[in-house]
């Protein structure tokens, strides 16, 4: 669970959870991570969606930090402070512009979050 929370930007896929999480977390199964993302969800730190982009894709979507702030208070996953600071990190580049125009368009990121520097 704590390679998804910590995956950089405001949304994870199973790819960039095994492709840029914790090296402990490249041998991570599909269905491991699917159960990891139920347990997220049921802490209300985010939800998985299934989004068309080139092909049906499965990504959770993590909640802005501060929304969450109270519940990783006493939180064993990882810290807010670390949370925050991988939630406002770029995403992955398996994270394409393709799907991040669906993703501001099912409104599930803000527009703005995604805005090249």
């Amino acid at each position: 669970m704590t390679g998804i929370l910590l995956t950089a930007g405001p949304v994870a896929s199973p790819v960039t959870v095994k492709r840029y999480g914790p090296r402990s977390l490249r041998n991570i199964t599909v269905p491991q991570i699917e159960s990891a993302e139920q347990a997220l969800e049921l802490m209300n730190l985010g939800k998985a969606h299934e989004i068309k982009a080139h092909k049906p894709t499965k990504v959770f979507v993590k909640r802005p930090p501060e929304e969450v702030e109270e519940l990783l208070q006493n939180s064993t996953l990882c810290t807010f402070e670390q949370y925050r600071k991988r939630y406002y990190m770029p995403s992955p580049g398996r994270i394409t512009q393709n799907m991040k125009d669906i993703l501001v368009q099912l409104d599930l990121v803000p527009q703005d979050h995604f805005i090249s520097v």
